[in-house]
């Protein structure tokens, strides 16, 4: 992938799974080894709870892609897999909007997508198009995909799309109106709408503060693709996960023969601003015609190297960011109160430098000062008092359960190995994640939310109609209002 800064992420039907895995267990208990027959069972007899039930330890090993360093600088992470004629490939590339030029936010973004529609040195934005339909292939400056019989053709497509994009014109100009387009659609939008503006506030001055506009995507032109393609673009800056199809030796001659021409250049890469430090507590109100409002409050947190980062996320997960409605706030604000649309917290980013940590709620219109009220309570309750072991074993239980489905492909486990290096982090990481999750205890989980959430020092982002609210704003603190048009 090309790094990407702004990600959103979706809630999964992991309960789904549960569900159907308790069903499971109890029908199991009737038919193990040894058994009562049906006349000899005791009809009052209690079946034990699916959580009391001890299970052994679930083994899981995923295979390891080999690294390699092509003597251009480019880093592959290989993993063959045979069970499909196919080879995928992701690429990792610090060319993100962290180096977008403030009055031409879209740039990055831009540069990656014209790369591939808008052709190359050899051929034409719609001859590329003709090209990968008929191999039924694609290819960008994100990876590949390809039937393996058709691999050399398609790694030097791909090749050449990383190395000599031509940037038509009037592919650039399709793109850039498809983006305008995209950023006139979001005013209509009241979720993204606050994340937006709640990301302006809590990130202010730093790259995960800035949004494509019309006016810095109208400033946009072809020479600036060219210069940024120019500046990040380098064998040096490449990570490639591949994975599939291939044997090892004729893969790495066919990619060394793709990138022969491709030199190493040293890349001055710009300084990327700190985050804001917190200050007081602040409430900023957009206004939407609507019934409902979205509220999110958070501010800047942990970087994922840091050795508190792993119980903070446990926090989280045990907070809001369950993802299967099994945590606190989903508990209270939804269910027992009958608030919330939605509602949960996240914690996003971190890679290279400071995340974010934010909880939100959508919630009925009349409802609005409750939930935030809401919100607040839960956010000091997990900081003053201790989670309980069995809450805290429940959600480590869940992750650990959770963790075999990160490797459900092959391009998944390579594309997970090459990312430790990408964000520079232990090649480790992910072998060791499981026990140092299992290790965390309760006063840890209460240290880390004492020292590193401080609902006092939030920006709050409230989206709606105020002449709906069941209460003032101005009872959380200060309240900024922010002009939409």
């Amino acid at each position: 992938m090309v790094e990407r800064d702004k990600q959103e992420h979706g809630r999964i039907g992991y309960s789904l799974f549960v569900a159907s895995l308790v069903v499971i267990i109890i029908s199991a208990a009737f038919f193990v080894e040894g058994a009562a027959r049906p006349a000899e069972l005791d009809p009052t007899a209690e079946l034990p709870h699916p959580s009391e039930l001890i299970f052994e330890p679930l083994e899981f090993t995923p295979p390891e892609p080999e690294r390699m360093e092509l003597d251009n600088g480019i880093v592959l992470y290989l993993l063959e897999d045979h069970e499909l004629p196919i080879v995928k490939a992701q690429t990792f590339i610090r060319a993100g909007s962290d180096y977008d030029p403030p009055d031409k936010v879209g740039l990055a973004s831009l540069t990656a997508e014209v790369m591939r529609t808008g052709g190359t040195k050899g051929m034409t934005g719609d001859e590329v198009d003709e090209r990968l339909e008929f191999l039924a292939a694609s290819a960008s400056a994100s990876g590949f995909s390809t039937l393996s019989e058709h691999l050399d053709e398609v790694i030097a497509l791909f090749a050449d799309i990383l190395m000599y994009p031509i940037f038509e014109e009037a592919r650039l100009e399709v793109a850039k109106h498809r983006t305008l387009e995209l950023i006139r659609r979001e005013y209509d939008r009241p979720t993204q709408v606050a994340i937006r503006e709640f990301s302006k506030k809590v990130a202010q001055g730093h790259p995960l503060s800035w949004f494509p506009t019309g006016e810095t995507i109208r400033n946009i032109t072809r020479e600036h693709l060219i210069n940024f393609h120019q500046r990040f673009y380098h064998p040096g800056n490449l990570i490639l996960a591949v994975a599939g199809d291939f044997e090892r030796g004729e893969l790495i001659e066919k990619i060394e023969t793709a990138f022969a021409k491709w030199e190493p250049v040293e890349i001055d890469f710009p300084q990327i601003p700190a985050l804001p430090p917190e200050s007081e507590r602040t409430i900023y109100y957009a206004a939407k015609e609507i019934g409902q409002s979205t509220i999110i409050m958070g501010h800047p947190a942990l970087r994922q190297k840091d050795p508190e980062f792993l119980p903070f996320n446990l926090m989280n997960r045990i907070l809001g960011g369950s993802a299967t409605g099994d945590d606190r706030l989903f508990r209270e604000i939804r269910e027992r109160q009958g608030l919330a649309y939605a509602v949960g917290s996240f914690v996003s980013g971190g890679q290279r430098y400071r995340g974010i940590f934010g909880a939100y709620a959508i919630v009925r219109a009349d409802a609005t000062g409750r939930a935030i009220q809401l919100l607040l309570e839960e956010l000091e309750r997990i900081r003053t008092e201790a989670v309980s072991r069995q809450e805290l074993k429940k959600t480590q239980n869940a992750i650990i359960n959770q963790f075999v489905f990160q490797y459900t492909s092959a391009l998944e486990i390579a594309a997970r190995a090459a990312s430790l290096e990408f964000y520079d982090l232990p090649g480790d990481y992910y072998k060791t994640y499981l026990e140092r999750i299992e290790e965390i205890i309760p006063e840890e989980i209460l240290q880390v939310a004492r020292e590193h959430l401080r609902p006092d020092e939030m920006k709050i982002m409230v989206v709606g109609s105020k002449e709906l609210f069941d209460r003032d704003l101005e009872t959380f603190g200060e309240v900024v209002t922010i002009d939409l048009k």
